[in-house]
């Protein structure tokens, strides 16, 4: 059990360290900003078909690029996840089915969702008095 907890604890704070450091907060409102340009253009009566064509293309490619920045960086979110869990496994300390059911039982979620609406709460009151 206490294996499974401190593997689980790793796996929490290297997702949410590389949640954070990679951005993917900034990246989905740049995402949405890059879409609504997009239909912003195509609604623009001012703009000829030609023109909506080059703005819509040229917003369409930016849009790409941040929606591959947002997909590569979830994935290297999940995989720093998995790196406590996989190294307990090779390590012999737990199983990953053990470690997957332990994850998923609903007063580990509820305790992990605890902890970081404590954190939050805190680290907002400490910046509002600083």
């Amino acid at each position: 059990m206490i294996a499974l907890l401190a593997t689980y604890c790793a796996a929490v704070a290297l997702f949410a360290i590389a949640f954070t450091r990679l951005g993917i907060i900034a990246t989905v409102p740049a995402l949405m900003r890059e879409m609504r340009t997009a239909f912003a253009v195509i609604g623009d009566k001012a703009l000829d078909d030609e023109a909506k064509e080059a703005a819509v293309r040229q917003t369409s490619i930016a849009l790409l690029g941040k929606a591959l920045k947002l997909a590569l960086g979830l994935a290297a979110v999940l995989a720093a996840a998995a790196i406590p869990a996989l190294l307990a496994e090779a390590a012999g300390w737990s199983s990953m089915a053990a470690f997957i059911a332990f994850s998923l039982d609903p007063i580990v979620l509820l305790a992990t969702i605890g902890v970081f609406v404590a954190l939050g709460w805190l680290l907002k009151r400490r910046r509002a008095s600083a």
